[in-house]
């Protein structure tokens, strides 16, 4: 939308620039200081048309057009002009993709897995420097944390000096910033666009630091050990950790009447085996009362839930991709009788029913504590969870009304056999309520 509405501008006032130089009737070769004289100067058209050549690059880029005409009419512009250029269109691209629901951190994420990490630096300072120009009160502080560090970028003139590149590498490089960023889609944001946040009149409460603090140690402990036991020992009590306190929490908020809402958070899944990796952070994400949307286009799954079971997910599918790729590379590789590889194969469905069978594990486990709490409270927690279950599937309907089911692929049996084995061997059950998380 705003590139679009730039250009129109740029035309317009191209023409006026036009208008203006015919109706002077200057003296051939005089151009007047003072635009109000009605002169004409070419280097405003000059400017112009390289700046129109680089959005129509974007344009078509975007429509998956043929570009090539685009940037050899932009390259024979004066480099000063392209320069210009460049700072005007890419700080409009990555201002659209803010208003279009991209947080820093998904600008962060979607660059580095398309250009180069000087590049998605660089893209980071736009958002920096775009969201210095609000008042700093009108910027949800989640924003702002996403950008602590990052310096507003300095121009692409200086940003070539600094990498001590030529113009045209350093013009090599921005077309292809402009190429990954220029036609990303709109998405549904996970947090107020920048500018137009407002605090809240109570603030909603938020999760523990000390449980988090807790469950972010028995991960690291879970993800560091080389002893399979003990690393399944631990992601148990993780999850236990966070499921406990959870439904506790979901009582105690419920009691004070205290108004919680669904939220929307996003989790990037990293190549290779982005299908498996997803299903395992969905069957995460169903165990814990959240509804998921994988977007496999973009590389990403929205999560839809309360505040203290999307902490659970994140957490604990982040630790459990992390087990599940260094079981899969234990069981090294595999050949066709004649000899070719199907190791891809087998990954991916060791991959695939390592998550289902973790996802139905964990449902048992949440169960298991569900009817462990509610019974100790009389049962009064089973129709809180169930109302809150309701309000989550609500939302998720809301913001993803044409969602659709997906399936599974499997294409390998002893790689199914193999990822199956390997997730029955997780400890995964609910042990009593809440301690300090140093047990085993």
């Amino acid at each position: 939308m705003g590139v679009n509405n730039r250009a129109k501008r740029a035309a317009k006032a191209k023409k006026r620039a036009k208008d203006r130089a015919r109706a002077s009737h200057a003296p051939s070769g005089h151009v007047h200081d003072d635009p109000f004289f009605g002169g004409f100067d070419p280097s405003v058209e000059s400017r112009i048309e390289t700046e129109d050549h680089l959005r129509s690059f974007v344009h078509h880029h975007a429509q998956k057009r043929d570009t090539s005409s685009d940037l050899a009419k932009f390259a024979r512009g004066k480099t000063h002009y392209q320069q210009q250029a460049f700072d005007s269109i890419l700080s409009e691209v990555v201002l659209s993709l803010n208003r279009n629901g991209w947080s820093p951190d998904d600008v962060r994420e979607i660059a580095r897995r398309r250009v180069s990490a000087r590049l998605t630096d660089y893209a980071l300072g736009l958002v920096a420097a775009n969201t210095n120009k609000l008042s700093p009160d009108t910027v949800d502080p989640a924003w702002h944390a996403q950008l602590e560090g990052v310096a507003p970028a300095c121009g692409t003139r200086a940003w070539a000096d600094q990498h001590a590149m030529n113009w045209s590498d350093a013009r090599s490089e921005f077309i292809e910033l402009l190429g990954a960023l220029g036609a990303l889609p709109v998405i549904e944001p996970t947090m107020a666009r920048p500018g137009t946040w407002k605090p809240r009149k109570h603030a909603a409460r938020t999760v523990d630091d000390r449980i988090l603090s807790k469950v972010r140690g028995l991960l690291a402990k879970a993800e560091s050990t080389d002893f399979e036991d003990e690393a399944n020992a631990l992601t148990a009590k993780a999850q236990d950790l966070m499921q406990t306190y959870s439904i506790e929490y979901a009582l105690l908020v419920d009691d004070a009447q205290t108004r919680e809402t669904p939220e929307l958070r996003r989790v990037w899944i990293d190549a290779p085996y982005v299908d498996p990796k997803a299903t395992l952070v969905q069957q995460v994400a169903s165990s814990n009362r959240c509804e998921s949307v994988f977007s496999a286009h973009l590389g990403f799954v929205s999560l839809v839930g309360f505040a203290a079971d999307l902490d659970t997910v994140e957490l604990l599918s982040t630790s459990l991709m992390f087990q599940a790729s260094r079981a899969m590379r234990a069981e090294g590789t595999r050949k066709y009788r004649d000899g070719g590889s199907r190791t891809r194969s087998f990954r991916q469905s060791f991959l695939a029913a390592y998550a289902l069978r973790i996802g139905e594990r964990l449902s048992e486990a949440t169960d298991e504590t569900s009817s462990r709490i509610d019974a100790e409270h009389g049962g009064a927690l089973l129709p809180v969870l169930a109302a809150r279950t309701d309000e989550v599937h609500d939302y998720a309907e809301e913001v993803f009304p044409d969602r659709i089911p997906r399936s599974v692929s499997i294409p390998d049996q002893e790689g199914y056999g193999a990822g199956r084995a390997a997730a029955d061997q997780a400890d995964i059950k609910m042990r009593t309520g809440i301690d300090d998380g140093t047990g085993q």
